[in-house]
């Protein structure tokens, strides 16, 4: 009867929920896994590769426009070369047949060898000068031309070694010869064409060489600009988180653990941070637990000697003379400053506590700074000093104890520093969405030198004046104060003034930054 099947075993499991979190920290093991493994090892190996994979499309893109420029530069010379040829012997050829026209119509009429001789020696350079053309590289019309043209040569070369030739056989020696010329003179004018149109593609494949250059160029820039991108990256990313969690280690945040992907250069980093922020939470643990003891421990023997104090001053062992009752007087008003110190470090140790919950409530801000400032009649009586007032009647959702310690602590400094015969200036305003509450005195005042640090615990200031450096004090009222403001999400600086300080309080009116389960009350106070 007690028998369950993995069915219902796996649904009992998901509905606690233990089930359905196993998966997804697993879930988070493998993603984890699959990015270390995607990133290198170390930011060295990352960089070897990064520049490798820089220079391979930097070395085939070099290459390629190297080999198609030399490719081109070689046929381009070589185009050159044979239309220079070409052209060369087309123009020897025209001369030599001019050469052997005038030797043979000189020899047909005048009959002398020595004009034969000379057609010879004529013919010869053009037989030359025919092969060379023939070795060049020509159209096949071209080729044909000259096949004619040399087949013409032959034949009037046979008329001439025969008997000599009647009136109407020279006529047509000489047109057979016009005609000779007028072939070298086309056979010159194609080669011309041809010429251009080498110089035509030659101008083309130039043009398709720039075109291929600059579409490899244009392909190798967003190419290395990926690489770039990946590398800021895989890079770039961890180490903001990681600066970003230095950043809330000096803020003083431990909690969230740190967990980094990246190199394994950086993940190490990450480790050893996530390390020390571990350690950092573990001694803020015991500093607070260690206050709170101190505190505890002080408190009971310091509880005795009020009592005891406060006996001697009621004369419960016996009457006292003036000597005796000045002591018990300085004994119970030095109990008191200790008094004060503690409560002071152990608000100081709440305060900075992230585990302190916010009890929120509807906080009146006039009532509240109405109550405080009736507190300090008789202090402000006895130091003749003025507390005035300018409330704007403003509710909103905050922690009150915690409000109105830091505003007891604001009234505090004011009326410790303010002189005799002075005015204390407390308002309550509101600006859109947030509360504003400023404390004015007439004192010393904050110098430029102090704003940045007056907030930091135990500091004191630089700047008081030589009539209240009697007045005592923890530093800790206005680091318990800025404490408790952030955690509602408020801010508290200090205002430049001609006269004496000025602090300035901001919170927000409505707690909707807050989680609905902080909220503890909705009454209004």
């Amino acid at each position: 009867m007690y028998a369950m099947s993995m069915k219902e075993v796996f649904s009992a499991a998901q509905h606690d929920g233990w089930f359905s979190r196993a998966r997804t920290g697993l879930a988070l093991r493998v993603l984890g896994a699959m990015r270390s493994h995607f990133y290198p090892h170390s930011i060295m190996r990352a960089m070897i590769v990064v520049l490798c994979v820089l220079l391979i499309p930097l070395v085939v893109a070099t290459v390629t426009a190297t080999v198609g420029l030399e490719r081109l530069t070689l046929q381009n010379q070589r185009a050159i070369i044979h239309a220079t040829a070409v052209v060369r012997y087309g123009h020897q050829l025209l001369g030599e047949l001019g050469d052997m026209e005038r030797a043979a119509g000189i020899y047909e009429i005048l009959g002398d060898t020595k004009f034969f001789e000379s057609y010879r020696h004529s013919r010869e350079l053009f037989q030359a000068t025919l092969r060379k053309l023939k070795q060049q590289p020509l159209a096949g019309a071209q080729l044909g031309q000259l096949g004619q043209l040399d087949a013409a040569e032959r034949a009037l070369s046979a008329q001439l070694d025969g008997p000599p030739l009647s009136p109407d056989g020279e006529q047509a020696l000489v047109a057979e010869l016009q005609q000779m010329r007028r072939m070298a003179q086309d056979v010159l004018t194609q080669s011309s064409r041809s010429v251009e149109a080498k110089l035509a593609r030659m101008q083309e494949r130039s043009a398709h060489t720039r075109r291929v250059l600059l579409w490899e160029a244009a392909a190798v820039i967003p190419a290395v600009a990926l690489v770039c991108l990946l590398v800021i990256v895989m890079i770039v990313r961890p180490l903001r988180r990681i600066e970003g969690k230095i950043r809330e280690l000096g803020n003083g945040d431990f909690d969230g653990p740190l967990t980094v992907y990246g190199p394994r250069d950086i993940e190490r980093l990450g480790e050893r941070l996530e390390w020390l922020r571990s350690r950092l939470s573990e001694l803020e643990n015991e500093k607070q637990t260690f206050l709170q003891h101190v505190s505890h421990e002080l408190k009971t023997p310091l509880a005795s000697v009020r009592e005891g104090a406060s006996l001697l001053s009621d004369g419960v062992v016996g009457q006292l003379n003036a000597q005796q009752s000045e002591v018990t007087t300085i004994i119970s008003r030095s109990t008191q400053q200790l008094q004060k110190r503690i409560e002071d470090l152990l608000d100081f140790s709440a305060a900075q506590s992230r585990d302190t919950a916010l009890q929120i409530v509807a906080v009146s801000l006039s009532w509240l700074v109405e109550e405080l400032v009736a507190q300090y009649t008789l202090v402000t009586d006895g130091r003749r000093v003025r507390i005035e007032t300018r409330l704007v009647p403003i509710t909103i959702e905050a922690d009150r104890e915690k409000v109105s310690i830091v505003l007891d602590n604001l009234l505090s400094n004011a009326v410790k520093y303010a002189p005799p015969e002075s005015t204390i200036v407390v308002s309550v305003s509101h600006d859109r969405d947030w509360a504003q509450m400023d404390v004015l005195d007439q004192g010393p005042g904050i110098g430029p030198q102090d704003r940045e640090r007056i907030f930091e615990p135990f500091y004191r200031g630089t700047g008081i004046g030589a009539e209240t450096e009697s007045v005592g004090g923890s530093g800790l009222g206005l680091s318990i104060a800025r404490e408790y403001v952030r955690a509602h999400g408020g801010s508290i600086d200090v205002v430049g003034s001609d006269r004496g300080a000025h602090l300035r309080i901001r919170l927000p009116i409505h707690s909707t930054w807050l989680s609905v389960a902080s909220k503890r009350g909705s009454a209004r106070v």
